[in-house]
């Protein structure tokens, strides 16, 4: 009987350590999944915040390409406003005065000085005069001037 009583206690002690373990198998279970959900809900946003990173790249990259041709468009204009300093540097030089007939230097240099003034009204918008908008070539449209001849479509749209 004994062994018999053993038997049963041992019985019920198993089963009861198999609920044990059963339980503990089970919180872990429960504790894995709820870790899981967790994970995948902050890979998730890991994600988002990834292809967020990605557009801002991008758009990055884009405003790069954009800065580097406005660079090249301004170093452009650069060049060309330092090739017209050097040609009008070069006609300065050029002009030379006859001392022996002062009223002819008079009204050369009247001649010149209207001419640059007319310039810096035709750069800051001023519209072209029938004479400049019939002009046939550069210096006849403005000596002073030449390169405004076919520049930003003054020659192609008289009357700017």
């Amino acid at each position: 009987m004994f062994l018999k009583t053993l038997k049963s206690r041992l019985t019920v002690a198993a089963a009861i350590a198999a609920i044990a373990i059963g339980g503990a198998i089970y919180g872990v279970y429960v504790s894995l999944k709820s870790e899981v959900a967790e994970l995948s809900r902050e890979n998730q946003q890991l994600e988002e915040q990834l292809a967020q990173t990605a557009g801002a790249l991008d758009q990055l990259k884009s405003d790069i390409v954009q800065v580097e041709e406005e660079i090249r468009r301004v170093n452009s204009e650069f060049a060309d406003i330092e090739r017209r300093n050097q040609q009008i540097a070069r006609m300065v030089e050029d002009f030379t005065i006859d001392s022996d007939k002062p009223d002819e230097a008079t009204e050369e240099i009247n001649k010149q000085t209207f001419n640059s003034i007319r310039c810096f009204e035709l750069l800051s918008g001023a519209e072209l005069t029938e004479e400049e908008q019939n002009a046939t070539t550069p210096e006849e449209f403005n000596p002073s001037c030449p390169w405004l001849f076919n520049s930003r479509g003054m020659r192609d749209n008289p009357g700017n």
